[in-house]
């Protein structure tokens, strides 16, 4: 996680990620099981996601990448405990 850290810092983008367990069917028809990282970016400039796929998917090996994108509205709170 920590190469996908320095990756998305890198390139300065607002982001979350995390593992969970993954499945998907190969082209050869075989289901197959992994971890799969996911990363959240937060109002992301779309040009930098498809860079940082594409880095991401040379440094940890991968054939593909998935990318989806979906419009969110957001906003920040804030308090305090006095």
């Amino acid at each position: 996680m920590r190469l996908v850290t320095n990756c998305c810092k890198g390139y300065g983008m607002a982001f979350s990620s995390y593992l969970q367990d993954g499945g998907y069917i190969q082209a050869d028809g075989e289901y197959v099981l992994e971890k799969s990282v996911c990363i959240v970016f937060i109002d992301p400039d779309e040009m930098l996601v498809e860079e940082v796929g594409k880095d991401l998917c040379a440094f940890l090996n991968q054939e593909t990448v998935l990318v989806t994108i979906d419009e969110v509205e957001r906003y920040f709170i804030s308090d305090s405990i006095q």
